[in-house]
């Protein structure tokens, strides 16, 4: 397993390197948080992100919004094959997980140290591969339920990235929140019907916060 090791110089480069090409690269970025749980209502906790992967920028969208909003050091569940082939990604916050593999439990249990520390974010993609965009149906590994399940003191925010041209030559991106109050056990169908709430909310008119 290839442990993160942060850098300061390699954030201070990818948080410049993702707000100069998302702004290429968008229309507009903006984040909506559902219900009255503000994240720094989470900042004396450390903080499990559940999200949806549909892209190459998910971590770096995933990055900027984690240090604005939560202020906190962020942790990226990766694919081994993927970290393999990007290894400074390491320096951002990523590590490795083998899906299929024994070592998947020796990554898990790296996650659960990183939520003990309250300074901490770990973002996972908990049906661990990218998919469509149009996903409308989201299957959870049982990763998520393990680190959920064991770190009873952080705080579970479920995350919806989507993405829509409307009538821009440039697509909107959305970055829906929602902090998750429920039983754990019922996290998997949270998520879908947050999904759904998501993809309905989508509209041409900007609205939310903007992010960068």
């Amino acid at each position: 397993m290839t442990e993160a090791r942060h850098k300061r110089i390699w954030i201070l480069f990818f948080k410049l390197y993702a707000t100069f090409h998302l702004k290429r690269k968008f229309f507009d970025v903006r984040y909506h948080i559902e219900g009255n749980t503000l994240p720094k209502t989470s900042h004396g906790r450390p903080v499990l992100i559940v999200s949806n992967h549909f892209s190459f920028w998910d971590g770096f969208i995933h990055m900027l919004f984690v240090h604005k909003l939560f202020k906190k050091r962020i942790f990226i569940m990766m694919l081994q094959e993927q970290l393999q082939r990007h290894p400074f990604l390491r320096y951002g916050g990523c590590f490795s997980v083998n899906r299929g593999r024994r070592d998947v439990v020796e990554s898990l249990r790296y996650g659960y140290k990183v939520l003990e520390d309250k300074a901490n974010a770990l973002l996972i993609f908990p049906q661990g591969e990218v998919s469509s965009l149009y996903t409308a149906n989201f299957r959870f590994m049982k990763g998520a339920a393990y680190l959920a399940n064991n770190s009873p003191g952080s705080h579970v925010w479920m995350n919806v990235n989507l993405v829509n041209y409307f009538s821009q030559k440039k697509p909107l991106l959305n970055i829906y929140l929602k902090r998750f109050h429920g039983e754990l056990s019922m996290l998997e169908s949270e998520f879908n019907s947050f999904a759904q709430e998501c993809r309905e909310k989508e509209s041409p008119e900007v609205n939310g916060d903007k992010l960068i």
